[in-house]
């Protein structure tokens, strides 16, 4: 089980490989796709990937109310696809490389620009490099300094921010993989004045067994004015989650938009 990334456009009029006809079914003739199939490290259960996707329905779209239909190559919203790829990413973790990130970015026609997408996506590159170089390779909560435990995590998710965004430095900070899930599961945000929030529910036990320490202790130092917007909008997604929660609406992981 995984996922098949087509490589480029498809190509006209090619003879169609011995072995492969089954009843007649094939022509002579045909489109030939190049893909890439990358295998995930797990099963990857339909509801991980699809679940709470407003998904488009009826006979000429790619999903049922039963599951996945047998409709090849049908267009989606970008913002479906945005948030399927999103998903596929966290479920394929390794597995998703920089090749397999530059197929699915093929909307992106300036070769340099899609790679430093690419390497914005995995935490590495010029992204990480310039989080690094701005926090002082330290962590911005914790001032933990080895590399092997920080993460060049987004303020506003990846999937709600267009490519410039993406790209920025100001929508970055420097974390430890512990800060860096609960920033990015929005259970922690940062105030304009660089202090840490936390969720209604994250219960000071809770900061303290998952290794953050008590939040409200810490504060963000070295604030510019370009990271409040940024901060601003995760704290309106943040906020808004926490009050889903306190209507007893379940919590969903990762991020998402509002």
């Amino acid at each position: 089980m995984g996922l098949c990334v087509a490589l480029e456009p498809a190509h006209a009029n090619v003879p169609k490989l011995v072995g492969i006809d089954r009843k007649n079914r094939w022509h002579d003739l045909g489109w030939r796709l190049p893909v890439k199939f990358v295998s995930a490290n797990q099963p990857l259960p339909r509801a991980a990937v699809l679940s709470g996707i407003d998904l488009p329905m009826g006979l000429k779209g790619p999903f049922a109310a039963n599951g996945l239909t047998q409709t090849y190559l049908t267009k989606i919203s970008h913002s479906v696809a945005t948030e399927i790829m999103d998903r596929l990413v966290q479920a394929l973790g390794p597995a998703f490389d920089a090749e397999t990130e530059s197929a699915v970015a093929n909307s992106v026609p300036d070769e340099t620009t899609k790679r430093r997408l690419v390497d914005a996506r995995i935490g590495q590159g010029k992204f990480r490099a310039d989080l690094m170089s701005y926090w002082g390779g330290r962590c911005c909560a914790t001032g933990v300094s080895l590399p092997q435990l920080l993460r060049a995590s987004h303020i506003v998710p990846w999937k709600d921010s267009d490519n410039s965004d993406r790209l920025d430095p100001a929508n970055g900070l420097l974390l430890t993989a512990s800060y860096d899930a609960a920033f990015d599961n929005f259970l922690i945000a940062v105030a304009d004045d660089g202090t840490w929030i936390h969720a209604p529910f994250f219960t000071v036990d809770e900061q303290e067994r998952a290794g953050l320490g008590v939040v409200s202790g810490r504060a963000v130092k070295g604030l510019s004015p370009k990271h409040l917007p940024f901060l601003k909008k995760h704290r309106e997604i943040a906020q808004h989650r926490w009050d889903e929660a306190a209507k007893g609406k379940p919590l969903s992981e990762g991020p998402a938009s509002i």
